[in-house]
C-alpha cells in the first residue's frame, strides 16, 4: 500500500498508481507534471478554486466541460479521466457477446497484465500501420 500526499490529507490508502477519486487523480497528474494548481488552472481553464475543491473531495464529480478542459490540459482523453464517461462508452460498445466477454476479461486483469497486455496491442496496431504504409 502506499499513501501519496492527496491520500494522506484525505485519510485514504490505495495501492500505487491507484487513485480511488477523481480529484485524487488529478492531484497525482498534476504533482507527476510538477505543475502548481495555479499552472493547472492556466493550463485547462479551469479555476484555481475548482482545482482546489476537487483535490480535497469538496466537488466530488465535476462537470463534463470540467473534466473536458483538465483531460485536454494533461493530454488525455476525457474518459481517461472521467469513469462516468468510460462507463457510458462501455454501454455503447459492448453490443455483441465477444465484445461483452473481451470488456470482462480486461477488467479482471492485474495491473501488470493489463500493461502488457496493452503494450502488446500497441505493438500489433504499429505493425499493421507500417504493413499499410508499404502496400
Amino acid at each position: 500500500m502506499h499513501t501519496c500526499g492527496a491520500c494522506y490529507r484525505l485519510g485514504t490508502t490505495m495501492p500505487f498508481g491507484q487513485p480511488t477519486t477523481f480529484g485524487a487523480l488529478v492531484y497525482r497528474l498534476r504533482i507527476e507534471r510538477g505543475w502548481t494548481q495555479e499552472q493547472l488552472a492556466r493550463f485547462s481553464g479551469v479555476t484555481v478554486n475548482s482545482i482546489s475543491n476537487l483535490e480535497r473531495q469538496i466537488t466530488l464529480l465535476p462537470n463534463i466541460e470540467t473534466v473536458e478542459r483538465l483531460a485536454r490540459a494533461f493530454g488525455l482523453d476525457p474518459e481517461d479521466l472521467d469513469s462516468r464517461i468510460l462507463a457510458n462508452r462501455v454501454e455503447q460498445e459492448a453490443v455483441s457477446l465477444q465484445r461483452r466477454r473481451a470488456i470482462k476479461w480486461l477488467l479482471n486483469l492485474s495491473e501488470r497484465d493489463m500493461e502488457t497486455a496493452m503494450a502488446l496491442t500497441e505493438e500489433m496496431n504499429r505493425s499493421k500501420r507500417k504493413r499499410r504504409r508499404r502496400s
